[in-house]
């Protein structure tokens, strides 16, 4: 037979019980050969996947020199085989034998070898392989090494462009590497399940997306990843198996003893970030978390953001992942960043395995600018407060001929003047017009004074006064603003704030010229 066949043969517990070897004797006889005393001798037991070798031999009982030929046959029923073996020229009165294999059988149970016609048997039992982890155990064309066991509390797994940290529903999981190796590259190799003290893994049902798990169905050559098990934290035992057998065994072809695997038990202690930021910098979003258990452990959370709501009803946007290695008993941080892209206060926490934690809530403030200098309100429009007329008046006079009006401050105020420019510098963006102008002094704010239609002003200055006008690309406007502030304000306490609103109410964008 075939030296390197495997004996794919299951559903063999239905096999009748056989112990030893049975055989026929008779006595010498005259005429043609004549073949008695058949016997099947071998291994009683044998690994799954261990090479063995069986040993059928005959007397010739009859009266010439003869070829021993007949029918070996393995299993029972629709799972057995046949298999010819034959003896060469065997003397009279002498018993010859030949050698069955090697072999092997590549799934555990009892399985019988039989001549029927000579009513010889043999059985054998294939038993579990006990492997150590780290070694590669070979069932055939089939190699396979575990190795890593570890407990972990979490894991991140994408879901809806969206990332999600999955927990477990008893308490923790269990999870080992494995190697897979099948040279011969065939797709499917009878792989059943994998187990962990009669916990079926959950590999393929919990991380179908992820090209790390191992599902058990499709085990390509040099395929490496891990296989995970839902199981409580109080699990006693530590037997991970492996079953090859499409059947309905209760025996595993390969064992592993994972040894006492030490609990770790991760948890968020905070998050945090200044107090304030400027638009449009960066700044440090620090997640602090702690590891409290027994063994080392994975820290998996999602870093969120929400930003704008006074309530806790907005929607919460998750903008970062964390996948730490944290050890026992030890205190862990990392520095995230984070950016003011728009002018709204913004809150962070943090989402993992223990829930969600931490509101920490950041003060988003408008960009600071020295008179002179300019910001580019998104991609289109740059703004300039070029300067402050030098002392404040009690009246100013604008227009021309019929239409030249002069306002006078009322009682308690007096009037400020600021020359502020705007580039259209191409792209998009809301118009800074001249409602988005404002004088901001000891936490007071003062609007724009109205100066009606006019668009000049003749005294104290002379020249245009600033509006929303047409701008085409490239083109620079030039003009005056008029504030109407408290007598009490004095000219080095100034700050001129811009913050377009356009038709949203609401300005994503400021800056503060002071």
């Amino acid at each position: 037979m075939d030296r390197r066949k495997v004996l794919s043969l299951v559903g063999a517990s239905s096999l009748a019980s056989l112990a030893g070897c049975n055989t026929i004797r008779g006595a010498v006889r005259s005429g043609p050969p004549y073949f008695e005393d058949v016997e099947i001798s071998g291994p009683e037991e044998a690994n799954a996947g261990e090479d063995f070798e069986l040993e059928v031999s005959a007397k010739n009982t009859g009266g010439r020199t003869g070829t021993f030929s007949t029918t070996l046959t393995i299993g029972e029923g629709a799972f057995s085989i046949d298999e010819n073996v034959t003896i060469e020229e065997i003397p009279i009165t002498e018993t010859k034998s030949t050698t069955v294999g090697p072999t092997f059988i590549g799934y555990t149970g009892e399985y019988s070898f039989r001549i029927t016609d000579y009513d010889a048997s043999h059985e054998i039992e294939i038993t579990t392989v006990n492997a150590d982890l780290g070694e590669q155990v070979a069932i055939g064309d089939l190699t396979l090494s575990v190795s890593n066991p570890r407990l972990v509390e979490s894991f991140l797994q994408e879901e809806f462009d969206e990332t999600e940290v999955v927990s477990p529903d008893n308490g923790i999981y269990v999870a080992v590497d494995l190697a897979v190796e099948n040279p011969d590259g065939e797709s499917d190799p009878a792989l059943r399940a994998f187990e962990l003290d009669d916990e079926v893994a959950q590999s393929q049902a919990l991380f179908p997306d992820d090209d790390s798990a191992v599902t058990y169905r499709d085990a390509q050559p040099g395929e490496t990843g891990y296989v995970v098990f839902d199981v409580s934290r109080d699990l006693a035992g530590d037997a991970f198996s492996f079953y090859r057998s499409l059947g309905d065994s209760e025996t595993p072809e390969i064992s592993w003893s994972l040894g006492e695997l030490p609990t770790p038990n991760t948890s968020t202690v905070g998050v945090l970030t200044p107090s304030s930021a400027e638009l449009d910098a960066e700044y440090p979003v620090i997640v602090e978390f702690e590891n409290t258990g027994e063994g080392d452990g994975f820290y998996n959370a999602i870093l969120e953001r929400r930003i704008g709501t006074e309530d806790e009803s907005g929607a919460w946007e998750q903008i970062a992942t964390i996948s730490e290695s944290v050890s026992a008993e030890s205190t862990k941080e990392v520095e995230l960043s984070d950016s003011a892209n728009v002018l709204t206060d913004r809150k962070y926490r943090v989402r993992g395995p223990d829930g969600a934690s931490g509101r920490d809530e950041i003060d988003i403030k408008p960009v600071s600018r020295d008179f002179g200098e300019s910001y580019a309100f998104g991609d289109r429009w740059e703004v300039t407060v070029e300067t402050l007329y030098p002392q404040f008046v009690q009246s100013i006079t604008v227009g021309k001929g019929y239409s030249e009006e002069t306002y006078t401050a009322d009682s308690g105020q007096q009037i400020l003047l600021a020359e502020v420019s705007r580039e259209n510098i191409g792209g998009g963006g809301t118009i800074p017009d001249e409602e988005s102008f404002a004088v901001v002094s000891n936490s007071e704010t003062y609007d724009r004074f109205d100066t009606g239609y006019v668009s000049t002003i003749s005294d104290p200055v002379s020249g245009e006064l600033f509006d929303r006008g047409y701008q085409s690309e490239g083109e620079l406007m030039v003009g005056w603003l008029v504030f109407a502030v408290s007598d009490s304000v004095l000219m080095d306490e100034v700050q001129i704030r811009c913050a377009p609103t356009g038709f949203s109410g609401s300005a994503e964008k400021a800056a503060i010229w002071s």
